[in-house]
């Protein structure tokens, strides 16, 4: 014969179990996915300013002829020095 035992039966009814809903985490995740790409597209033209230095036509211009001479087989430590000249006579 099977029986239970419920000590306090009046607190199931006063405190139910809230339902677990598995949907908050993705919709979380989601917004916040879109939130960082707006952000992203907002200031895309601040990042690059940040991370190129000087003027941005003379350095991605630089860099640019940088790696067209790497591509064509010449050493890094040359064609960086060139991307340095680069940048410098043409600050100024």
């Amino acid at each position: 014969m099977g029986y239970t035992v419920e000590y306090n039966p009046e607190l199931t009814k006063r405190y139910p179990k809230p339902k677990v809903t598995g949907h908050k985490i993705p919709v979380i995740l989601i917004v916040s996915i879109i939130l960082v790409i707006g952000i992203y597209l907002l200031t895309r033209d601040a990042i690059i300013e940040l991370l190129v230095p000087g003027d941005t036509q003379v350095t991605t211009a630089a860099f640019s002829e940088m790696m067209g001479q790497i591509a064509a087989g010449e050493s890094f430590k040359d064609a960086f020095f060139a991307f340095c000249e680069d940048i410098i006579s043409n600050s100024y």
